[in-house]
C-alpha cells in the first residue's frame, strides 16, 4: 500500500511541477478568450491536483490509522501481550482476594 501511495504522490508532484511552463505558454498566447480560457483550465487543473494530493494523504492516514488500530487490538493496550499462564494467575488472585476465606485472613491481620 505504501508504495502505491508513494508512486501516485510523485505522480502529483510532477504534475504539479508541469503547471508553471503550462502558465508561461498560456501568457504566450494572444491576449482574449483562447488565454483567458487556457488559463481557467489551467487553474482547474492545478485544483485537482491539490484535491487528488488530499485524497492521496486522507487515504494513506486511514490505512495507516487502521493498522495501528488492527496492532493494539491484537497486543493489547500497553503493547505487552501477557502471556496465557500470568492471565490465569491474574484471575486465580482476583478470585481469590474476594473469597470468603481471604476476607476472614485479612481481618486477621489488620486487627
Amino acid at each position: 500500500m505504501s508504495t502505491e501511495v508513494r508512486t501516485r504522490w510523485t505522480e502529483l508532484l510532477e504534475l504539479e511541477e508541469m503547471l508553471p511552463q503550462l502558465v508561461v505558454r498560456a501568457l504566450k498566447l494572444p491576449p482574449g478568450a483562447d488565454r483567458r480560457d487556457t488559463l481557467i483550465l489551467i487553474g482547474s487543473f492545478r485544483d485537482r491536483i491539490v484535491a487528488m494530493k488530499w485524497a492521496e494523504l486522507r487515504r494513506a492516514t486511514a490505512h495507516r490509522t487502521k493498522k495501528r488500530f488492527a496492532r493494539r487490538m491484537r497486543n493489547g493496550p500497553s503493547g505487552v501481550v501477557p502471556s496465557p499462564a500470568a492471565r490465569v494467575d491474574v484471575v486465580d488472585a482476583a478470585t481469590d482476594a474476594h473469597s470468603p476465606t481471604a476476607l476472614v485472613e485479612l481481618a486477621d491481620h489488620t486487627s
